[in-house]
């Protein structure tokens, strides 16, 4: 396996696990998809196995482990150039969550969890997906990328919003 590959693969076992915590679950309810990255059309790269976790975490997952983002990517005139990786990153995302749609016809929201070595896992996720939670004491920042508003937290942080 190649290292862009282990690395992928390493950031969505984190996911899992982190998100195996919050739902205080184990590896039958909530694991990496194996397929990853191999197969056009998959939906998400966690599978959420639970019915009741699902509903209370209705989200299709993109994992991106990349050295390529920069935070100016986020915060500066980077934002919809066609060079910054977030809008492919986003791309990529919207079309898992249609897939999922046609596939299911459930409506699932699009979450984009990335990081890259010595930063932390961030989440980026639609402002409209998330207006119907309370996350005013938690750290985040507001992007906008293609003219769509974005929040960005750290994915433990973002995560104690799903906790019982």
């Amino acid at each position: 396996m190649n290292s862009k590959k282990r690395k992928g693969k390493s950031l969505e076992n984190k996911i899992a696990e982190f998100l195996r915590e919050t739902f205080n679950t184990d590896s039958r309810h909530i694991k990496r998809n194996i397929s990853s990255g191999t197969q056009i059309g998959e939906e998400s790269d966690i599978n959420i196995i639970d019915s009741e976790i699902e509903a209370r975490f209705p989200f299709i997952i993109e994992a991106k482990n990349q050295e390529k983002w920069k935070l100016s990517d986020l915060l500066s005139d980077n934002v919809n150039r066609k060079s910054n990786p977030f809008i492919s990153y986003l791309e990529q995302l919207n079309v898992e969550v249609e897939t999922y749609y046609k596939r299911y016809n459930v409506h699932k929201k699009g979450l984009l969890i990335f990081s890259k070595a010595y930063y932390p896992i961030y989440v980026m996720v639609k402002h409209e997906d998330i207006q119907d939670i309370n996350f005013a004491d938690l750290s985040f920042m507001h992007v906008n990328i293609n003219n769509q508003w974005y929040y960005v937290f750290e994915l433990k942080s973002f995560l104690t919003l799903f906790k019982k």
